[in-house]
């Protein structure tokens, strides 16, 4: 049985055309004063040296429902994300994450979660730096708790003027409709990563075929056991790397029950809510088993986990996409 922490929970969205794979775009320093972000999109742009590379998206309208489990819990139902807004190209990487750890000399927890086959154990040895297996800098950072991602990105907004932030906003974690809307592209059919049906090891990097026990796989284009170097597979239709697979993603959705929503940009008071969402597989996941942009797991706030990493957006509000 699963640690008690965990769950899962299918949200039946819904998505897309298939549009081709964006062309790499040159990276500008910092987002253009002179536009908006509808004005930028497919754009890309890096605020300060370490800060992660972003890229601009359009809103627009999508379908979402629910599924706890494989119980129906919300009819699909139309949403809509109102304004464009700017999300980072890649996971958050060691490399990037480590500038902050020094910047800020940032001691962090001891311990973190690793798999043993079908349960989650805590091993107090882990860390970000020493997560079970090699990563190099250019790998997603894992074992970082919900507030440990929300201190950097404290940190990171810390180096944006005050122009920036009220133009553009500021960094944050993505609300769980945000990470459906860009996972799916904006869509509003039926969703297959690459259009091409259930996701693979060739299109992304998640574990065996089979689970309990679970775990990694190497095969096809998947050279990795364990996290594989950001960008190793190709980007969705947004240019956005490993919106599938290699590492969950972390939003701010409570994951307590169902698929309810807390909107909140900064950490949720325990009292409210006890579990996060994480959205996306990763390399410990079966690739077949779900469309994984309709499965949610959940874990608690200062739970770290070798399988967990996370992406910052940036806009200027929230939108719930309601």
């Amino acid at each position: 049985m699963l640690n008690r922490n965990i769950f899962v929970v299918v949200a039946v969205l819904v998505s897309v055309i298939v549009f081709p794979a964006s062309p790499l775009a040159q990276v500008s320093t910092g987002p253009d004063f002179g536009k908006t972000y509808d004005q930028m999109v497919g754009t890309r742009f890096r605020d300060c040296i370490g800060c992660p590379e972003m890229t601009v998206v359009p809103g627009g309208a999508y379908i979402e429902g629910a599924r706890q489990y494989m119980e129906l819990v919300g009819k699909p139902h139309p949403a809509n994300i109102d304004a464009g807004f700017a999300v980072a190209v890649y996971d958050v990487t060691r490399k990037e994450y480590a500038q902050f750890v020094r910047e800020t000399h940032r001691t962090g927890g001891p311990g973190c979660q690793f798999l043993d086959g079908a349960y989650w154990r805590e091993d107090r040895r882990l860390s970000w730096e020493h997560p079970g297996f090699t990563q190099g800098d250019n790998y997603p950072v894992v074992c970082v708790s919900y507030h440990d991602a929300t201190d950097y990105i404290d940190w990171l907004n810390s180096k944006l003027p005050s122009e920036s932030k009220s133009r553009f906003g500021i960094y944050r974690l993505p609300t769980g409709h945000e990470w459906e809307f860009v996972a799916r592209r904006g869509a509003t059919r039926t969703y297959d990563y690459f259009g091409a049906g259930a996701i693979r090891l060739d299109t992304a990097n998640f574990g065996a075929e089979e689970c309990f026990p679970c775990g990694g796989a190497v095969r096809g284009h998947d050279r990795w056991l364990y996290t594989s170097p950001v960008g190793s597979f190709a980007p969705n239709a947004f240019g956005l790397y490993d919106i599938a697979g290699n590492v969950w993603q972390m939003t701010t959705e409570c994951a307590d029950d169902g698929y309810g929503e807390v909107l909140h940009l900064q950490p949720l008071p325990t009292g409210e809510c006890q579990l996060h969402g994480v959205r996306g597989g990763s390399f410990n996941d079966v690739p077949g088993l779900w469309n994984w942009m309709e499965i949610r797991g959940a874990f608690g706030w200062e739970t770290r986990n070798n399988a967990n990493g996370f992406r910052v957006f940036r806009s200027l509000i929230a939108d719930g996409g309601r």
